[in-house]
């Protein structure tokens, strides 16, 4: 009775490690590894090192709490408006290089920066713009990459008040 107990207990632990060896999930943001030791290893200047960390919330609005979470999220701004993006990160990475992007509909860029995080379980970041002349009413688009490889995009609108 001991041996048919063993074998089956090793039979499920053979049946897990192999279905933990399957392809990776696709998501909208990208591959993510499925694996617990996929993760580890890139380096922080590796381009592996974003697949180590995933953008999980991506938020827009006219402001953030102190923790970086957005306050108001928000689609539809005014033409004297701070546009702020609030990033929500999981992951185990030592750094990832976190691209923030504005660009108008025509793609062409408003502005950019990076900021060199470490992503160790959750980290929350944000960025923002603003115009001292004021936004012209049309659609415009953020952008997150992680480590060059794009993470996740919103568009949002700026309307007339």
């Amino acid at each position: 009775m001991k041996s048919r107990v063993r074998s089956v207990v090793v039979s499920v632990v053979v049946l897990l490690a192999v279905a933990g060896c399957g392809p990776s999930e696709t998501t909208e943001s990208g591959p993510t590894p499925t694996s617990p030791g996929a993760a580890a290893g890139p380096t922080p200047t590796s381009p592996g090192a974003a697949a180590a960390a995933r953008v999980t919330s991506l938020e827009l609005g006219r402001s953030v709490k102190p923790d970086k979470t957005m306050s108001d999220a928000t689609v539809a701004f005014k033409p004297g408006d701070t546009v702020y993006a609030s990033i929500i990160m999981v992951g185990n990475a030592p750094t990832v290089a976190v691209k923030g992007r504005f660009t108008g509909a025509d793609g062409k860029p408003i502005q950019e920066s990076t900021q060199n995080l470490p992503v160790a379980g959750r980290a929350v970041t944000e960025f923002h713009v603003a115009r001292s002349d004021g936004w012209p009413v049309g659609r415009y688009n953020f952008e997150v990459l992680l480590d060059g490889i794009p993470a996740g995009s919103k568009e949002f609108e700026v309307v007339e008040p």
